[in-house]
């Protein structure tokens, strides 16, 4: 067996103390975060929020200087949680997807990014497709239909 220790025998990674910059940029970040609670699909921030509240004891400030476009009706917001998971552990995503002119289209889509743009979220991947060969993507969330995981796909990831 091997074990590792400090030299300083009382040095404790928990005990860290952060630098006041580290604060305020902790901070900053907490109340951008915090402009996202009680959204729909967005519970899960709520506990991020909270633990990182708890754990280094910084309360975001509670005046309102930056605002971020929100709608709650927007359409295929609750995908986000979903496809956030989905880019982020790799996992390729079974596609049915309505065009613009209505047609619907399935597709083998490899998740890389999300970007919020002109109050509308957007799902950017490599897409297989045999008739164009595979290629980046954009498809915008309110015109998902539904989405699911294939086990017999492998993650091709992003080389560009």
């Amino acid at each position: 067996k091997c074990y590792y220790r400090y030299e300083d025998r009382d040095f404790t990674i928990f005990n860290n103390e952060l630098s006041v910059k580290e604060v305020n940029e902790l901070r900053s970040t907490i109340e951008m975060l915090g402009k996202y609670r009680g959204a729909t699909g967005n519970a899960w921030l709520e506990e991020v929020i909270s633990n990182l509240e708890y754990r280094f004891g910084v309360k975001a400030n509670n005046d309102n200087v930056v605002a971020f476009e929100q709608n709650s009706q927007l359409k295929g917001i609750e995908f986000l949680s979903d496809l956030i998971d989905s880019a982020v552990n790799h996992m390729p995503l079974h596609v049915l997807y309505r065009t613009y002119s209505g047609k619907e289209k399935s597709s083998i889509v490899h998740p890389y990014h999300l970007k919020q743009y002109n109050n509308r979220w957007f799902l950017f991947g490599l897409e297989e497709s045999e008739k164009y060969g595979n290629h980046i993507t954009n498809m915008a969330l309110d015109r998902i239909v539904s989405f699911s995981h294939p086990t017999n796909v492998a993650f091709i990831p992003n080389t560009d």
